[in-house]
């Protein structure tokens, strides 16, 4: 199975209350998603992170801290934030059947040219913004109530979306 996620921003306690998530301290946040990550994702599992896994310039521990605890075999897209030497994909196009989907942390206007993009940054902001020529998925945890999520999961939420909407 395929799962995608970004922005856990593991070790990051600043995150926590910006984005007003529900854990009452950093440990409890890390804990919580590395146990809900592992509910869903098995062994042998390909999860893509679209940005943000850790914030090494503030986070408690290493990136390699948190994979270590995690099931699945991962893929990095760099995010917005600092992040280790080894993420070098900037982004991403795969495909899922005859679906072509671009994988990329932020909203360029690039990536408005893809029919489908799964990104992250916003956060809570927003789930789906579907036009009549793109349609993007946040696959933020903030969004899909702190675990990875698969194709299937998100196509089923964005059939729910009409054209011209931001939600």
């Amino acid at each position: 199975m395929i799962h995608f996620t970004s922005d856990q921003h593991y070790g990051h306690d600043f995150v926590r209350t910006y984005s007003n998530r529900p854990f009452a301290n950093l440990a409890e946040m890390d804990g919580e998603m590395v146990k809900r990550h592992n509910e869903v994702v098995g062994n042998l599992d390909v999860v893509f992170h679209i940005g943000d896994f850790t914030d090494d310039a503030e986070s408690s521990a290493s990136k390699e801290h948190y994979i270590k605890q995690l099931k699945g075999r991962h893929i990095f897209i760099r995010g917005n934030h600092i992040e280790d030497d080894n993420t070098v994909i900037e982004k991403a196009i795969i495909k899922i059947g005859e679906q072509e989907i671009c994988l990329a942390h932020d909203i360029a206007p690039n990536n408005l040219r893809y029919k489908l993009s799964f990104v992250g940054h916003v956060h809570e902001k927003w789930e789906v913004w579907k036009d009549e020529n793109f349609t993007l998925v946040n696959v933020s945890v903030d969004v899909w109530n702190f675990y990875p999520t698969t194709f299937r999961k998100i196509m089923d939420r964005v059939c729910k979306f009409k054209v011209g909407s931001l939600r």
